[in-house]
């Protein structure tokens, strides 16, 4: 009941304040495992996301943020589980793998960390793992405009609007397989940030 209600409001400010929209919502299965895959280029990213789907989503977040008062206790409410930065995260891969094999929604990016000017970063082995072992479907999202309303390093939200372009599914059918397993998620990695390079330039 609290994630639908904080997504209905965070729904109607990003409408009101950033003429917010979502097209392709359709490429999302109603039901299953699925890893939402956006770009990332603002802190407004998994808001941006959670609130332009109807499916319940769960996020990873830096572990740090969940020793904020206040915003640790609300992101905990929000379907968030922590994930340490520039470390090995055993369980934060163990808890992503309950949340898939549970045929539920989790958003990651593949890039694993922000852009710092809006450019697509390469790929990392994350998304490509945890697809891999869940056989998940992977939406590739690309995010438009979130870097002007929030930027790296900005200390306040300005004027912009955003839209959210929800590609055609990757099914576990179309993972590539190499020789090697690292090989395999990388390659998994690989065609995801092609098909969000293609979103990005398709409107």
């Amino acid at each position: 009941m609290f994630y639908t209600i904080a997504r209905a409001i965070c729904r109607i400010l990003f409408k009101l304040f950033f003429h917010a929209h979502a097209i392709g919502k359709e490429n999302i299965p109603e039901c299953g495992p699925v890893l939402i895959a956006p770009n990332h280029v603002s802190f407004l990213d998994p808001v941006v996301v959670g609130t332009a789907t109807r499916r319940r989503i769960h996020f990873m977040a830096r572990d740090d943020l969940f020793t904020i008062p206040v915003l640790g206790w609300l992101i905990k409410r929000l379907n968030s589980f922590p994930v340490k930065r520039d470390k090995s995260n055993p369980e934060a891969i163990k808890e992503a793998l309950r949340v898939l094999k549970r045929g539920e929604a989790l958003l990651v990016f593949p890039e694993g960390t922000r852009s710092p000017d809006g450019k697509l970063l390469p790929g990392q082995l994350g998304i490509g793992m945890l697809a891999w072992h869940s056989r998940a479907t992977i939406i590739p999202t690309a995010i438009i405009g979130s870097e002007k309303v929030l930027p790296v390093g900005a200390k306040w939200i300005g004027k912009g609007s955003i839209e959210v372009r929800f590609g055609k599914a990757i099914t576990p059918e179309e993972f590539p397989e190499k020789r090697k397993r690292r090989e395999t998620y990388q390659a998994i990695s690989d065609k995801v940030m092609e098909r969000i390079k293609q979103l990005k330039v398709e409107g």
